[in-house]
């Protein structure tokens, strides 16, 4: 909303518990917001795994129109992307989590016309060790994508196959957006200059508490849920 480009740098963990993976805000939640008419994006310059964390992300983002979003489907799928990275362990770790949410993910290739299938692996050097495993979709009209992240004694196909396991389930519920950016979407949506309406894969505990936090800051009800739908009235703030 600023009249002119904002440029930061953030150090921290980049791919960690409890929050999106750097890959999932990058292109999912980048990505949707996109479509709302939001022009920013995110650099990945160095990666960082708990518990040292150390990761550089650049931001950047131009002065935008905020849109509502409108659509109650994803639309048909038009491509999945798997990234899959490791740090300061051996490639293969990063190469293996990579065929295994592709192995899960390859049925998509008998349902959709056109289908494209990509993947991504790499190494990279990190403070501590660790990896992750990032799936996402490009749909019709929104972009789906769920994340995964190594354990000690986790195998490195396990966090592939969770990952694609869980963009699998989110695009079976054929809802615009999935669990997560449900309740990440909700506070542009009140702030948009024209109405919202979306369904979601999950109204989560999260979702509901981002609508009660920010009607409680707006000081009135913009959001209307019906089932795992969503329907916004522009805060006009």
């Amino acid at each position: 909303f600023l009249p002119k480009e904002v440029q930061t740098e953030i150090v921290g963990g980049t791919d960690v518990k409890w929050s999106p993976s750097i890959d999932y805000f990058k292109y999912v939640t980048l990505g949707n917001l996109s479509l709302m008419g939001v022009k920013a994006e995110v650099e990945v310059v160095r990666r960082g795994f708990y518990p040292k964390g150390h990761g550089l992300v650049r931001f950047s983002s131009l002065p935008s129109r905020l849109n509502g979003f409108e659509a109650t489907t994803r639309g048909k799928v038009k491509s999945v992307n798997v990234l899959s990275f490791c740090g300061s362990l051996p490639a293969s770790v990063a190469e293996r989590q990579l065929r295994a949410a592709l192995s899960v993910l390859d049925y998509l290739r008998s349902e959709m016309d056109n289908f494209e299938l990509f993947g991504k692996y790499g190494r990279v050097e990190s403070l501590s060790k660790g990896s992750v495993c990032t799936c996402y979709a490009k749909c019709e009209n929104s972009l789906l994508g769920a994340d995964s992240l190594g354990e000690l004694g986790k195998p490195a196909e396990r966090v592939g196959e969770e990952c694609a396991e869980k963009l699998k389930k989110s695009l079976s519920s054929r809802a615009t957006f999935d669990s997560h950016m449900g309740d990440q979407i909700l506070l542009f949506a009140a702030l948009a200059k024209t109405p919202s309406v979306f369904t979601v894969e999950s109204i989560t505990n999260h979702v509901k508490a981002n609508i009660y936090t920010i009607q409680t800051i707006l000081e009135k009800e913009v959001f209307e849920v019906e089932g795992n739908s969503i329907k916004v009235k522009p805060a006009k703030v």
